[in-house]
């Protein structure tokens, strides 16, 4: 994953983006949201079998990390990385066999929380601090793509999807239309 000013895009292509630092690398296609015009929250893989022994004694797995972009990239900032500045732990993303999350995730800056549509466990609500606010486990999105299926669609025909500027859930149900679900009021831990 890569921050890009789109300005500097057009005239320096990638030489002017900021490669985005996690404990794992890979993370270009996960679960992303906006939470503000500068703070973006990303999923994050575990992949704790690629460490070794001494970086397996101090790793602790956070799932939801929270980057904020700094002021638009430059053409001399080739050594520049993007860190994580906060961390969530949350658990809601399920990790397949390769420690890889899959899934939607969007912000509801109405509730102040985080949508994540999952593969299987259902949809949660949760808070920026990583607390689950309300748990929905009738509505998952269709089966994600296997490690080697790129390119291909998180959302099917029996797969829910999320639609954030109306603030509500919605599948195509075969032979009678499309089912709605408005998104829920969370609840707020005690």
């Amino acid at each position: 994953m890569r921050v890009v000013s789109t300005e500097a895009f057009l005239t320096g292509y990638e030489p002017t983006s900021i490669p985005v630092t996690t404990a794992f690398g890979y993370n270009w296609d996960r679960p992303c949201a906006f939470v503000d015009d500068r703070t973006f929250v990303l999923a994050l893989d575990d992949s704790v079998d690629l460490l070794d022994e001494d970086e397996t004694a101090d790793y602790r797995y956070r799932q939801l990390a929270f980057f904020t972009i700094p002021d638009l990239p430059r053409p001399g900032d080739a050594d520049r990385r993007l860190a994580p500045n906060s961390f969530a732990d949350c658990d809601v993303f399920p990790r397949n066999e390769y420690g890889e999350v899959k899934g939607q995730l969007h912000y509801d800056p109405e509730s102040g929380c985080l949508v994540a549509l999952t593969d299987g466990n259902g949809c949660f609500l949760v808070s920026l601090d990583g607390d689950v606010v309300a748990h929905l486990p009738d509505l998952s999105i269709a089966s994600p793509p296997s490690h080697t299926d790129f390119g291909s669609s998180y959302s099917g025909p029996s797969g829910w999807s999320y639609a954030p500027q109306h603030r509500m859930f919605y599948r195509w149900v075969a032979g009678t239309g499309i089912e709605e679900r408005d998104l829920p009021t969370p609840r707020r831990p005690a």
